[in-house]
């Protein structure tokens, strides 16, 4: 396993992303949340769900392991590619299969807040052609624990129940919040905008029962910082 990596990381370092190299191996074909330019706390260990598809002509079995790389698109090309770990599925996938599954990521706090553009993709042990590498881009928004804390108001935590999806938010001040609810092709199903006038947490239930069945992403915006959480209409 260590020799294949160093194998791996040899040969992709320094390829350009300007698309998918080949989409016909095991590959991440979604960052599922958090959601594209999200706030990630610094030095906070985040989890990070993919979407994990088998594109190739081989089944993918328990037996082998999925390697997760990341690294960053500086507007040409991607830098500092590296290994974050392996993965094994629960079941084997067979050509056409897919899953989803998370990986926890901590930023460093040696990172300069700021917008980034990690880059993510995922090879297998077994894969006989190493260079048919697919990558996926999304942006975050990387900042201290002490600016969300200090400044904006956030999700606390949310549930769906009996129709309703039942949303804490911890507010630190007076804020204009925003309220959207997206499903998974991108689509706004809700929106609303409240004025939060008080510290600590406040509660809103929206019915969201009208709903098709299935996953959708909520999203918290104040002050132009935006959390959310993923949460199923059953």
């Amino acid at each position: 396993m260590k020799n294949f990596t160093k194998f791996l990381i040899a040969l992709l370092i320094g390829l350009y992303c300007s698309s998918a190299f080949a989409a016909d191996r095991l590959e991440i074909t979604e960052v599922l949340s958090p959601a594209y330019n999200t706030d990630i706390i610094l030095g906070q260990q985040t989890p990070f769900e993919f979407k994990l598809v088998n594109n190739s002509t081989n089944t993918f079995t328990t037996n082998d392991t999925a390697i997760l790389f990341i690294g960053f698109w500086n507007g040409s090309q991607v830098t500092n590619l590296q290994p974050l770990g392996g993965y094994k599925p629960p079941n084997d996938l067979v050509v056409g299969d897919s899953l989803n599954f998370t990986f926890n990521l901590t930023f460093p706090t040696s990172f300069t807040p700021g917008t980034y553009a990690p880059v993510f993709g995922v090879v297998w042990s077994g894969n006989p052609e190493p260079t048919k590498f697919s990558l996926i881009i999304t942006v975050y928004n990387l900042v201290t624990g002490t600016s969300i804390k200090e400044k904006f108001a956030v999700i606390d935590n949310s549930y769906y129940s009996n129709g309703y999806l039942n949303l804490n938010m911890n507010s630190n001040g007076q804020a204009q919040v925003y309220i959207s609810i997206t499903n998974t092709s991108g689509q706004t199903v809700y929106s609303e905008q409240l004025s939060m006038n008080n510290f600590g947490l406040s509660s809103e239930s929206i019915y969201v029962g009208h709903l098709p069945k299935g996953i959708y992403i909520l999203g918290l915006s104040a002050e132009g910082r935006l959390t959310t959480n993923k949460f199923m209409v059953r």
